[in-house]
C-alpha cells in the first residue's frame, strides 16, 4: 500500500522509487514483515509442538490405567479362584470326613479327653520335660525361699511368688509333699547357718576397724555400713522364725569370740615377725 501510494511521478518528471528515501524506506518494511512472518512461524510451531506432548501424556496415562485395570482385575480372578479352589478342598475334606465312619477307640479316647483336663494338656499342649531339671528345680525351690525371708519386702514378695510357682510345678511332677516340706526344712536350715556365718563375719570387720582405725572420720561410713547389715541379719534371722535369736546377750557373746579370733590372728602374726626378724639377724652375722 504505501509503495502503490509512493510511486507517483513528480511534477519533476522523477520516479520516486528510484529515490534514496524510498529504497531504503522499502527495505526496512519488507525486513519487518519477515521478522513477524517467522515470529508468526514459531509460535505456530511451539502450539503444535505443545499439543503433540499433551496428546501424548493423555495417551500414556490412558494406557497405564489400562494397564492397571487389567492388572487389577486379573489380580480379583486370581484371589477368586484360590478362595473358590480352597472353598472346594475345604467341603471336599469336610465331606470325606463325615463320610469315614468313626472308630469305636477314637470315641472313647474322645469321651475320655472330655472330663480330663490334664489329658488334655498332655495331649494338646507343648511337651516340657521338667524331670531333667529336677535338681536344679529343687535348688531354685530353695533358693527362693531363702530369698523370701529378706529384709527386702519386695524381694521377699516376689521370691514368695516363685516359690509357689516352683513347688507347683514340682507337684505335677508327681513330688510328694513330704519332701516339699523336707526341702522346705533343708533350706530355712541353711538360711539359718548362713545368718550365723555372716554375722560372725559382720561384727569381725566392725572390730577389727574399729582397733585399727578407732572411730576416726575414715572408719565412719565403713562402721555405719557394718552396722546397717547388723540389723537387717537381725530382721532375716526374725522371718525365718528365729525371733530372739541375735539378742545383746548373744550379740555379746559373738563379739567377744570374734575378738578373741583377733587376739589369737595377731599375736600369731606377731610370732611370724618375730621369727623373720631372728632369722634375718642370724643371716646377716
Amino acid at each position: 500500500m504505501i509503495e502503490q501510494d509512493l510511486r507517483v511521478e513528480s511534477k519533476s518528471g522523477v520516479d520516486v522509487a528510484q529515490h534514496p528515501y524510498y529504497k531504503k524506506l522499502s527495505n526496512e518494511l519488507k525486513a519487518k514483515r519477515s521478522q513477524q512472518t517467522e515470529e508468526r512461524l514459531n509460535h505456530i510451531q511451539k502450539q503444535q509442538e505443545k499439543q503433540l506432548e499433551e496428546k501424548h501424556y493423555e495417551d500414556k496415562v490412558a494406557l497405564t490405567e489400562q494397564r492397571n485395570q487389567v492388572d487389577d482385575s486379573k489380580l480379583h480372578e486370581d484371589i477368586k479362584a484360590g478362595a473358590t479352589d480352597w472353598a472346594q478342598k475345604f467341603e471336599e475334606a469336610q465331606e470325606s470326613q463325615q463320610k469315614q465312619p468313626m472308630s469305636d477307640q477314637a470315641k472313647a479316647f474322645i469321651d475320655n479327653m472330655k472330663h480330663d483336663g490334664k489329658k488334655i494338656v498332655d495331649y494338646l499342649g507343648h511337651k516340657i520335660n521338667f524331670f531333667k531339671r529336677l535338681p536344679d528345680l529343687k535348688e531354685m525351690f530353695k533358693h527362693n525361699l531363702m530369698q523370701s525371708k529378706s529384709h527386702n519386702f519386695f524381694m521377699a514378695k516376689f521370691a514368695d511368688f516363685k516359690v509357689g510357682v516352683v513347688g507347683q510345678i514340682l507337684s505335677y511332677m508327681g513330688m510328694p509333699i513330704e519332701e516339699l516340706k523336707k526341702l522346705r526344712q533343708d533350706a530355712l536350715k541353711e538360711a539359718f547357718e548362713e545368718n550365723i556365718e555372716l554375722m560372725s563375719q559382720n561384727i569381725y570387720n566392725i572390730e577389727l576397724a574399729e582397733l585399727v582405725h578407732g572411730r576416726s572420720r575414715k572408719s565412719r561410713k565403713s562402721l555405719q555400713r557394718y552396722n546397717t547389715f547388723q540389723t537387717q541379719l537381725v530382721q532375716n534371722m526374725e522371718n525365718i522364725g528365729r525371733k530372739g535369736y541375735w539378742s545383746k546377750t548373744r550379740l555379746l557373746e559373738e563379739k567377744i569370740k570374734q575378738l578373741d579370733k583377733i587376739y589369737h590372728e595377731l599375736r600369731d602374726e606377731m610370732s611370724h615377725l618375730e621369727y623373720q626378724r631372728e632369722y634375718l639377724e642370724q643371716v646377716e652375722e
